[in-house]
């Protein structure tokens, strides 16, 4: 409830005033972002170890951190000094909550894990997306996109929350191994 609170006030403060309010709009994503991170706390569990060092995993986050490292490279030099630790905030939020639903999804103990994995690529593309669009090149382009990103990656979230019962451990050896 609290994230999607969180996510409601970014919202509105990135509608009326994003360059002004930018601290707020960042400092309430990371909220919203660490928050569905506790979520899906419980959905964590002991994996295999070898599935986290496979090829497909080591490219993926190999990727991932080039894409995140460019974005930032972009928005430093074009962004207010100011700004920058919020900048920090939300990309180490984003951090956190791609690893949380990435290891959800490499564990593959539930069904609908695919679903948590494009909840968690839209959420990726909507927080990467806006700062593009709002410091660097504005695009009515970009802002659709970033409105459906957001849509459905709080979508798809709260579908994997509301269907997907939480496994214990000892029954995921029983189904799964």
């Amino acid at each position: 409830m609290f994230a999607l609170f969180a996510t409601l006030t970014s919202d509105i403060l990135s509608l009326y005033c994003f360059e002004s309010c930018f601290e707020w709009i960042a400092l309430f994503a990371s909220l919203y972002l660490i928050c569905c991170a506790f979520v899906l706390k419980k959905y964590l569990h002991k994996g295999k170890v070898r599935s986290l060092l496979s090829f497909p995993v080591i490219v993926s986050v190999i990727l991932i951190t080039y894409i995140l490292y460019n974005i930032l490279e972009l928005l430093i030099y074009s962004i207010p000094d100011n700004h920058i630790f919020f900048i920090f905030l939300a990309t180490l939020s984003l951090i956190v909550y791609t690893i949380t639903f990435a290891i959800i999804y490499i564990n593959d103990n539930y069904n609908n894990g695919t679903i948590l994995l494009a909840s968690g690529i839209f959420t990726f593309c909507q927080i990467v997306l806006v700062p593009i669009n709002e410091f660097l090149i504005f695009s009515k382009t970009f802002t659709v996109l970033i409105i459906i990103c957001h849509i459905m990656a709080i979508y798809l979230l709260m579908n994997f929350i509301a269907k997907t019962e939480v496994v214990k451990p000892e029954d995921i050896e029983k189904k799964f191994f």
